[in-house]
């Protein structure tokens, strides 16, 4: 093994490794993604290529036999019938072709049955010299097909496709990779590649450099695939793994939020406002209404004259203006005062009945004989008002007193 300051490179990782083309190993993903294979597939993948590689000294004579118990060995499935699914779709997909003497892979780009060609040339485009051969380490290989996550097995190849070149026949497993070059190109978020990053560290998988924070920047992060790494998981049974509850159909992850203004500011500009009466609101122009401005006929056609001052209505909307008093009182329970400003800013004519209109009109009509006989104002009940005039004695003598009222003002 070479070792320098910044190289790291080695004649044959022990265990040997699997020559893959990049463009291949970033189709095998892009299937997953829209949903041609599942992540079964994708481990099911990587276990062929295990098995094909463990047969490559064989003698051409010596008949070669591949069996699905192999197979569930690797990927630690536990059905037979899980596996053969698998390989069904990853043929449907013409990333292999598996048979019981033989195995295929593609030997170009064009054989794989790709969903949205245009929208993977422009994906692939991220990765360079994306027809280069890949020397991805076996014991690699058996990892990834024993089970590893989604986000793990796209962290992995990210890194794998970043730092492992051939070059002169030797493995060259150094370099740089940005947290953001592999969420683009693998639809992931920038904080799962950190948190996949991490636990690839842990493993022993990745051996990070120490590096000035300015490179991080402008680089990204660097550091070198070991290819003395020793772990693997073959043979491990699913049973032993921590199940985990799989998500809905069609559940897609999003990305976390920023981790800012997470603290908050100790100003206290926000105050509590200024306690209101109960049944009153207050309006620019007419200061603050109470019930007893709706309620009483003199404060209500003075309200009436403010609002016209102000511009709020006009003077031929004085029976519209008691209109909607009659309506606030009738159908406003716990602000009456709220319901009658909003009904005046919106001009909300609309939601006036017929019976508020006439309720407006005897309170007019009141207002109006109570100019000429001030007496005759006196001793009015409110709910005689509401109710009309009695029929009879009562009425001849309020149609009398109108018919007086209105000869002394043409006469004035």
């Amino acid at each position: 093994m070479e070792t320098e300051t910044w190289k790291v490179t080695e004649d044959k990782p022990p265990g040997g490794y699997v020559v893959i083309r990049a463009d291949q190993l970033f189709a095998v993903w892009w299937c997953y993604e829209t949903g041609s294979i599942e992540l079964a597939d994708v481990r099911t993948w990587f276990a062929l290529q295990e098995v094909v590689a463990r047969r490559c000294l064989a003698r051409t004579h010596q008949p070669l036999r591949f069996t699905t118990d192999e197979l569930m060995v690797l990927t630690g499935h536990r059905r037979r019938g899980t596996v053969k699914k698998s390989l069904r779709r990853l043929e449907e997909a013409g990333l292999a072709r598996p048979r019981r003497t033989s195995i295929r892979f593609p030997k170009c780009i064009d054989d794989i049955d790709l969903v949205d060609r245009s929208a993977f040339a422009q994906r692939l485009s991220l990765v360079p010299n994306c027809r280069r051969p890949v020397p991805v380490p076996r014991r690699v290989l058996r990892w990834l097909a024993a089970g590893s996550r989604c986000v793990t097995i796209a962290t992995t190849l990210g890194h794998l496709l970043r730092l492992l070149y051939l070059r002169n026949g030797l493995c060259r497993a150094d370099g740089n990779c940005k947290a953001s070059w592999v969420a683009a190109a693998f639809g992931i978020s920038v904080r799962s590649v950190k948190e996949g990053r991490k636990r690839l560290v842990e493993r022993g998988l990745l051996r990070p450099q120490e590096t000035p924070q300015w490179y991080r920047n402008r680089y990204g992060w660097r550091g070198s695939v070991n290819l003395q790494w020793a772990v693997d998981n073959t043979g491990v049974p699913m049973a032993r793994r921590r199940k985990r509850t799989p998500p809905p159909h069609g559940l897609r992850t999003k990305q976390s939020p920023p981790r800012q203004n997470q603290k908050l500011s100790s100003r206290r500009s926000n105050q509590k406002p200024a306690s209101r009466r109960i049944g009153s609101c207050g309006v620019e122009g007419l200061g603050e209404i109470t019930l007893d401005d709706l309620r009483e006929d003199r404060r209500t056609m003075d309200l009436w004259q403010r609002a016209v001052g102000s511009g709020l209505v006009g003077r031929g909307d004085r029976l519209n203006f008691f209109a909607a008093a009659e309506h606030a009182l009738r159908v406003g329970t716990s602000n009456p005062a709220g319901l009658f400003v909003w009904l005046l800013a919106n001009r909300r004519w609309d939601y006036i009945t017929q019976g508020d209109e006439d309720a407006a009109c005897r309170r007019l009509q009141q207002v109006d004989e109570s100019k000429v006989p001030l007496e005759l104002n006196l001793g009015t009940d409110r709910s005689q008002a509401k109710q009309g005039p009695r029929r009879g004695k009562d009425t001849s003598a309020g149609l009398a007193h109108f018919v007086a009222a209105i000869e002394r003002c043409l006469a004035a």
